[in-house]
């Protein structure tokens, strides 16, 4: 008809109104691709998409008109201003035209955009560059790598957990939690007290040896059985010596020998003579190889010439409940864990390893009287440890809080009834103290199979 536009007759596109001759050819390729399709409404679609730099009524920003036999290139040259940018003069990079940008952008419909012409190629950019993404994370990993390397800003203001290996009750847990309280004020932060039960305190120690060295996991530990259970090991789950931190010792409490006070045995001839007598029954319990309660039981037996069995238990406080039922003869334990039965009157005391008789017990003669050597003491210390590779600066500030928290009298009142010796050690004297009962406890253990 007349006036009506034909498709590809180079006017109006294929079928399109107001499509203009410069995209007659790229329209009619169109028309040949899409099967001859007379849908305008698609044909201006997939126009839009796929030839958006040829025609000049689709819907972007891009408007220039074509020059005739030349093709728009799609990437577009941007110079940068080296004053704003910080990069040498001259310095270009590309940057691809985005669609979804050039959509925002759009002129509003029927209107075009100028074109400056060939100079247009070519702008200035008068914004500071973006930096990369890799430039951006250089600072953030080194602040991250310094903080490792400096084992954390110590005691930042989280809570501290402080690992306790052994049952509540025991004399290790009494010390943690009558120092407890005193170092929150010390320290100025919450202590979390954690019982890890298992394995005469591997459990527990082990958890702290993996934990991260920024002074919020703490250890308080008693030995034995901490340097002597992993010499009584085939594969020793720590190494005290090489996988802690020495902080502080806080003090000592002695062993005692007890047994039920039901069994008739009111001293040591008479516990020797029933060990002898009744062979069957003689027999003492204790967490296991390498503890306190092992090695001065092995010792005493072997001074008093007796043959015992050795019989193991989880915790403590399940051992000192069979003995004093009468399932068990006898066991060496703290004198901190013995006391409340001691008081309530189900066990016996039948001697105490420290060097003098103790206050709270002055009925109960030492071993060395007991017995007749000069040199036979037992005694478990309680100190405060941290994981390897804690930075000076943290071990430090941790010793200074065990310290404020040591001078204060209400943790001295406590250690005194439960009958600690205190005895305050720095990092220094804590770790040779490590060192020689290593020493001595594998010169003890050298006829010891390790399980």
């Amino acid at each position: 008809m007349p006036g009506q536009a034909r498709r590809g007759d180079g006017r109006d596109g294929p079928g399109v109104p107001g499509h203009g001759r410069r995209c007659a050819a790229p329209c009619r390729a169109l028309r040949a691709r899409a099967g001859r399709s007379a849908n305008p409404v698609r044909a201006r679609l997939v126009c839009a998409a796929r030839l958006r730099f040829a025609c000049p009524r689709s819907r972007f920003v891009d408007r220039r008109p074509v020059r005739p036999g030349r093709r728009r290139e799609p990437r577009q040259r941007v110079r940068l201003n080296p004053s704003a940018a910080g990069g040498p003069t001259g310095a270009t990079h590309h940057r691809k035209k985005s669609p979804t940008l050039r959509l925002r952008l759009a002129a509003p419909k029927g209107r075009f955009l100028p074109w400056d012409g060939p100079a247009a190629k070519t702008q200035t950019i008068q914004e500071t560059a973006m930096p990369s993404k890799s430039a951006m994370a250089i600072p953030v990993f080194v602040a991250l790598f310094g903080m490792a390397a400096a084992g954390a800003a110590p005691l930042s203001g989280q809570p501290i957990t402080l690992i306790v290996p052994h049952a509540t009750g025991t004399g290790v847990d009494v010390v943690a939690r009558a120092f407890a309280p005193h170092l929150e004020k010390a320290l100025g932060t919450s202590v979390v007290i954690e019982n890890r039960v298992g394995a005469n305190g591997s459990i527990g120690s082990v958890f702290v040896a993996r934990a991260k060295p920024d002074g919020h996991t703490l250890l308080m530990n008693a030995s034995p059985p901490f340097v002597t259970y992993p010499m009584t090991q085939d594969k020793p789950l720590y190494d005290a010596e090489q996988d802690f931190s020495p902080i502080a010792m806080v003090g000592s409490t002695p062993m005692v020998l007890v047994v039920s006070a039901s069994s008739g045995i009111d001293g040591m001839e008479a516990f020797v003579q029933h060990a002898k007598s009744h062979p069957e029954s003689a027999n003492y319990a204790s967490p296991g190889p390498g503890s306190a309660g092992h090695l001065a039981m092995e010792q005493l037996a072997g001074v008093a010439g007796i043959d015992i069995e050795h019989v193991l238990y989880k915790t403590t406080s399940q051992s000192l409940t069979d003995v004093a039922a009468g399932h068990i003869l006898s066991a060496f334990v703290s004198i901190v864990s013995a006391a409340p039965l001691l008081d309530s009157g189900r066990l016996r005391a039948i001697a105490v390893g420290s060097a003098e008789r103790l206050p709270a017990y002055p009925q109960v003669p030492t071993l060395k009287e007991a017995i007749g050597l000069p040199n036979f003491e037992a005694a478990v210390w309680y100190g405060f440890l941290g994981p390897k590779g804690m930075s000076e600066e943290t071990v430090q500030a941790v010793y200074r809080g065990v310290a404020q928290a040591y001078d204060l009298p209400e943790a001295q009142a406590i250690m005194r009834q439960q009958s600690v010796s205190a005895e305050l050690q720095s990092p220094e004297a804590f770790k040779e103290r490590l060192q020689a009962d290593a020493a001595d406890a594998r010169k003890v253990l050298d006829g010891i199979v390790p399980q």
